[in-house]
C-alpha cells in the first residue's frame, strides 16, 4: 500500500512545482534548473533505496516528483530551442523515441542487475549513475548553455 502513497506524492509535487520550476527555468536558464534537478534526482534515488520508514519513502517520492517531473520538459526544451524551426518535428520526435527508450530498456536492463545487487543497492547504484550524468551534461551541454 505504501507505494500507492509513493505515486500519489509524486504526482502532487509534479503537478505543484512545474509550473514554479518552468517559470525559473524560462527566467534563469538550462543550468539554473539541470543540475538541481539531477542532485535532487540522485537524492531521490539513495532515499529510495534507503528507505527503512514510509515517511522516508514518501520525502524519496516528493524529491523524484520535484527533479524526474521536472527534467523531461527541461531536456525537451533543451532540444527543441536548438533546433531549427524546420526542423523542431524531428527534434521533437528523436527526443521522445530517444527518451522511451530510455524508460523502456532501462527496466530491462536493470532487470538483469538485480540478482547481483538486490533492489537497495540497484537505486544506490542509479543515483550514483546520475552523477555520471551530471559530467555528461556539462561536456554535451552545460557548459554552453546560455540563459534564454
Amino acid at each position: 500500500m505504501r507505494g500507492v502513497f509513493f505515486y500519489v506524492v509524486y504526482a502532487i509535487f509534479i503537478l505543484g512545482s512545474r509550473p514554479i520550476t518552468g517559470r525559473l527555468f524560462d527566467i534563469k536558464g538550462d543550468n539554473f534548473m539541470m543540475y538541481p534537478t539531477f542532485i535532487l534526482f540522485a537524492i531521490s534515488l539513495w532515499l529510495t533505496g534507503a528507505a527503512h520508514s514510509s515517511a522516508m519513502l514518501l520525502i524519496a517520492g516528493a524529491l523524484v516528483g520535484l527533479s524526474y517531473g521536472s527534467f523531461s520538459p527541461f531536456s525537451q526544451t533543451i532540444a527543441i530551442r536548438h533546433a531549427s524551426p524546420e526542423r523542431i518535428g524531428i527534434a521533437t520526435s528523436t527526443f521522445f523515441g530517444l527518451f522511451d527508450m530510455g524508460v523502456g530498456m532501462g527496466p530491462f536492463v536493470l532487470g538483469f542487475v538485480i540478482p547481483y545487487t538486490g533492489y537497495r543497492n540497484l537505486y544506490y547504484l542509479a543515483a550514483l549513475f546520475v552523477l555520471v550524468v551530471i559530467g555528461i551534461y556539462y561536456f554535451v551541454h552545460g557548459r554552453h548553455g546560455a540563459k534564454f
